[in-house]
């Protein structure tokens, strides 16, 4: 009985054991093509799509290799290939499955004839005759589908963004001629009636219509475009106003083909209280408060009240923001601000009035200052000292990239000027500037390089009558990798780091994407704060690692100073926008 119980109880693991030993294995074979045919040939077969699926079996292996020859052929016909040569094959060898595909791809179907041509009255718009002289095909070239899409799209595209919101192909075709591997492309484009911006009308929300007004990227009259709807919306999204936006075109109200548009807007709450962890190897643990009054009168006025508490940072900032004629941009505020400073080098406490101004043209920011600002310092073993300056200053900061959390391909160049006067309500007189450069260019498929650069100068006789946050110190997370923070730069008798008059700072890195939002680390830092020249220039080199965020990249470095005898290592951890 016993005995019986035991076989009845292994019964179900032998019918799985079983199971297994039928079920089929697969392996696929494509020879003949270079890389990008053989990865969209294997796209479309679907023994290859199929190949470790749990209920395969002889004969669904028999049926999908019964298709592979016509799903080769549509593979390869994008890419100009209509007339391939496929020897397939199907062996089986117990309970392995081998396919085999070896192709020769042909001649490729070159383009013979080209007729593109622009009806309706948009036909002598440039951009539309610009794109018909140079299409993006051309004659005697390979058919590749994908450039004829992308040719078609560009002609239609431009059409509406020109305000011909009727655009129409009346004819687009390719026709191939197998037997002589020709391609003839037609493609007639009717452009309809061109359409403009009419009267834009605002509803659910008590601020003022000019401010509203000054988010238009078009006027009244200009022809229509959708990017500019698109740009519009997207404009008073990032105001930071509204919770809801909904932009109405009424094309049949339209008059003289002018369309009327109405905008319908939901207010956000108007108060917004935030609260921020982080860490750095700068900074250490860090905790950030903040509260804010979106708006606080019709002309949409801000008021902003932010703390930041660190290992080596405290600070209390009020902000009085009101928005100028192109809100989206341009902005004046006043702030308020008290900090206290406490790294290895130095310490300071920093009562801070400013009034700023910042416009934006383009790519280019400009924001002029004045400052007004008390500062309490020590640097190394001198005694504190107590300083007064009015700053005068203006930054430039210019940016282009695809994407400013995580680049591709982008750069970043920053420019600041400030300076005071013992003749106006200041203790010393010096004028700074500081020059700041990144860019960072796609190498190869999975790689990027990174460079920086930082320039830093003071037209000054005694570097002891500057404050502690006006003197150049370099090692860091942003400086020279391998050094703690602040720790390099001119030193005193007790060589104790107290800061200098001008900053050398060099970086390049190498970035390889392993897997996914992961990326390897390679780089090489250099450079000191210094007050005359040669530079005591310093090292810094090590390996990291990268983690793409919805915050930015997250970066964790671990560097050694190789200026040091030892080579002591250091770890680097940071995270933000690449840009």
């Amino acid at each position: 009985m016993h005995h019986l119980l035991a076989i009845t109880s292994l019964l179900p693991l032998l019918l799985f054991s079983a199971i297994l030993a039928a079920q089929p294995t697969m392996r696929v074979d494509v020879r003949g093509l270079d890389a990008d045919l053989e990865k969209n040939v294997r796209a479309f077969l679907t023994v290859e799509q199929q190949k470790n699926a749990d209920d395969l079996t002889a004969q669904r292996i028999r049926r999908y290799h019964a298709r592979a020859e016509d799903e080769i052929r549509a593979a390869l016909e994008p890419f100009g290939y209509y007339n391939p040569e496929i020897r397939a094959d199907l062996k089986q060898t117990d309970s392995t499955w081998r396919a085999s595909y070896r192709v020769d791809a042909g001649k490729p179907v070159r383009i013979s004839d080209i007729d593109i041509r622009i009806e309706g009255p948009g036909r002598d718009e440039p951009e539309l005759q610009a794109l018909v002289r140079a299409p993006g095909l051309e004659t005697g070239e390979r058919l590749i589908h994908r450039d004829y899409e992308r040719t078609r799209y560009r002609l239609q595209a431009a059409a509406l963004e020109l305000g011909y919101r009727d655009v129409r192909f009346t004819e687009h075709t390719v026709r191939v001629l197998r037997a002589s591997n020709n391609a003839e492309i037609t493609l007639h484009l009717a452009t309809g009636d061109r359409y403009y911006f009419g009267p834009v009308s605002f509803k659910g929300s008590d601020l003022r219509e000019e401010l509203l007004r000054g988010y238009l990227p078009f006027e009244r009259g200009d022809p229509w475009s959708n990017r500019k709807m698109i740009d519009f919306q997207r404009a008073l999204m990032d105001s930071n106003y509204f919770s809801d936006i909904e932009l109405l075109p009424n094309p049949e109200q339209a008059e003289d083909h002018r369309i009327p548009v109405e905008v319908s807007l939901t207010p956000r709450k108007p108060q917004r209280y935030s609260i921020g962890v982080g860490y750095t190897t700068n900074t250490g643990p860090r905790i950030t408060l903040g509260w804010q009054h979106r708006q606080l009168n019709r002309r949409g006025h801000r008021f902003e009240a932010n703390s930041e508490v660190s290992a080596v940072r405290r600070s209390l900032t009020a902000k009085y923001s009101i928005p100028l004629a192109r809100p989206r941009t341009d902005v004046l505020d006043f702030i308020a601000s008290t900090r206290q400073d406490d790294t290895d080098t130095s310490s300071s406490t920093i009562q801070e009035l400013r009034a700023s101004y910042a416009i934006q043209r383009g790519k280019l920011q400009t924001t002029k200052y004045l400052s007004y600002k008390r500062e309490t310092y020590e640097i190394g073993d001198t005694e504190e000292d107590s300083v007064s300056l009015l700053l005068p200053g203006i930054i430039w900061t210019w940016v282009d990239a695809d994407d400013r959390l995580v680049t591709r391909k982008g750069s970043r160049l920053q420019l600041e000027l400030l300076g005071a006067n013992e003749t106006l309500l200041s203790d010393t007189t010096f004028a700074q500037g500081l020059l700041q450069a990144k860019t960072i260019h796609p190498l190869g498929e999975r790689g990027r390089l990174v460079a920086r650069a930082e320039f830093g100068g003071t037209a000054l006789s005694d570097v002891n009558a500057l404050p502690a946050s006006n003197r150049f110190f370099a090692g860091g997370d942003q400086s020279v990798r391998g050094y703690a923070y602040q720790h390099l730069g001119p030193e005193n008798d007790e060589g104790e780091v107290i800061g200098g008059r001008h900053l050398l700072i060099g970086s390049i890195e190498y970035n390889y994407r392993l897997r996914g939002k992961w990326h390897a680390a390679l780089f090489l830092d250099a450079g000191n704060a210094f007050n005359d020249l040669p530079v005591d220039e310093k090292l810094g080199a090590g390996v990291g690692i990268r983690y793409e965020s919805p915050v930015g990249m997250l970066r964790l470095d671990v560097a050694a100073a190789l200026s040091e005898e030892d080579n002591p290592l250091r770890l680097h951890f940071t995270f933000g926008p690449d840009l």
